[in-house]
């Protein structure tokens, strides 16, 4: 029996996509239990996508492909947290 498509290519793509943020807090309030967690992890790229995923994850309830991160959040996120943006590589972060 042939596979039902229920989303087009678009709605696809969107559906495996992160979310388009309009309130950029939900990346940048982390909460506690997360705070603490943060000081566990070893790496500057290893914090930003845990931060990432968390904020993605508050609006959609899924976690998403690294690969996938928009640009314009990884900034944000390596500005408000003051990460060296030359020490991120979101692709060690999907390998890891």
């Amino acid at each position: 029996m042939a596979r039902k498509e229920y989303l087009s290519s678009d709605e696809r793509f969107r559906f495996d996509s992160p979310p388009q943020l309009e309130n950029i807090r939900i990346l940048i309030e982390i909460p506690i239990w997360a705070e603490n967690y943060l000081k566990t992890l070893f790496t500057s790229t290893n914090k930003a996508g845990f931060i990432l995923q968390i904020g993605y994850f508050r609006v959609t309830t899924r976690f998403f492909n690294p690969n996938l991160f928009y640009e314009h959040d990884i900034n944000l996120v390596i500005e408000k947290f003051k990460f060296d943006p030359n020490d991120i590589s979101m692709i060690d972060y999907a390998h890891s």
